[in-house]
């Protein structure tokens, strides 16, 4: 079966990273390196990188940096791992068998928040060193505002889906959004500090609805639990005589 084994040289080194292409449409702010292992496309658009290059495996017309580089490893998650902790229900953690919705306004989650399926969330709701796993996805409706209150160092990650995660509301905070699927946003994201991760990105910026991500330089050296590099690992073997 496929696998996660930890990697000491592999870690969250960038601001925004996508597994293929990237693409950027509207007023895009970013402090710190940006990398696709595909292309990655500025649609016509004011595109903003301080502190920080960009790189594609593919092309490259940000202005920021070259095309044709090296693939680079992508940090994949260890679910089971994620879920046993939520199980466990340490520092309040929760396991949810089952699509969910967050919709009481004020909940302020702590610990792991593991949702053996779909993710809604539709009203104001805190973050405090707490992620959010879901096997589905994660839509975050337009009402919503969603802060993250993480301490980068001790509890990186954030928002976490295999599914698409997409943004309609406000996200604001420190914090880790990964997706190993697509990732889209047409409401407000400010990170601050942190990183986005996705398997595919649109980032839309502009017309009132700001994006900026200002990478946690924290998150360089920092090898996360509960991530690493995809290894197939033997479940049976039998003897061959």
């Amino acid at each position: 079966k496929k696998g996660v084994a930890p990697s000491g040289g592999l870690s969250y080194s960038h601001a925004v990273f996508t597994n293929s292409n990237m693409t950027i449409n509207g007023g895009i702010s970013v402090n710190g390196n940006i990398h696709s292992n595909g292309n990655l496309d500025v649609n016509g658009t004011v595109f903003n990188l301080e502190n920080g290059i960009a790189t594609a495996v593919g092309t490259n017309n940000s202005g920021y940096g070259d095309g044709n580089q090296p693939l680079q490893n992508y940090p994949a998650i260890a679910w089971p791992y994620f879920q046993s902790l939520a199980e466990q229900e340490i520092n309040g953690g929760h396991y949810y068998n089952g699509d969910y919705t967050f919709d009481v306004t004020g909940t302020n989650l702590t610990g792991i928040h593991f949702i053996e399926g779909n993710v809604i969330i539709k009203t104001d709701m805190t973050l405090t060193n707490a992620s959010i796993f879901a096997t589905g996805t994660i839509t975050v409706l337009g009402n919503a505002d969603i802060t993250l209150g993480n301490d980068i160092a001790a509890h990186p990650l954030a928002l976490v889906a295999k599914g698409n995660i997409t943004i309609g509301g406000k996200v604001h905070g420190e914090g880790i959004i990964q997706t190993e699927a697509n990732f889209s946003n047409n409401g407000n994201v400010n990170i601050q500090e942190g990183a986005i991760y996705a398997e595919l990105g649109v980032f839309n910026g502009g017309g009132g609805s700001p994006f900026n991500v200002y990478y946690g330089t924290a998150l360089a050296d920092i090898v996360v639990p509960g991530t690493g590099i995809p290894v197939w690992q033997k479940i049976s073997w039998q003897e061959v005589y």
